[in-house]
């Protein structure tokens, strides 16, 4: 006896609450050069021109993304963020804090670079 075969797709691994794919405006001083940020379900892009594919490796404390392309802030490479949604009085996510890494040692002592705030205009 043979098996029909399955349809179903390979898991794509974990992927970001649709609540934080959409673009945002820099709250924080620090992030003004690097313009709003765009979270799509596969590209962090800025408006400074820099983007880069990602992969989510964590959801832990955040949503850690691993940034392919590593882009440059500051002229300091930062191949991880941290996306930190913080929620209104109703549950809405209206900001997100960004925790940048220099590097994985960084990243895993929570030893930040730069850290600011995104808001939904």
């Amino acid at each position: 006896m043979t098996q029909a075969p399955t349809t179903t797709r390979p898991s794509q691994g974990p992927t970001l609450p649709a609540n934080l794919v959409k673009r945002w405006e820099p709250l924080s001083n620090v992030l003004l050069a690097f313009g709003p940020m765009t979270i799509t379900t596969g590209e962090v892009q800025w408006g400074s021109g820099q983007s880069s594919p990602y992969t989510l490796v964590s959801s832990e404390g955040g949503f850690l993304l691993k940034l392919e392309s590593v882009p440059q802030f500051y002229d300091t490479p930062n191949p991880y963020i941290k996306l930190i949604p913080k929620t209104n009085e109703a549950g809405t996510v209206t900001t997100v804090e960004v925790a940048f890494y220099e590097s994985e040692a960084q990243m895993k002592k929570d030893e930040y670079i730069m850290y600011g705030s995104y808001f939904v205009n």
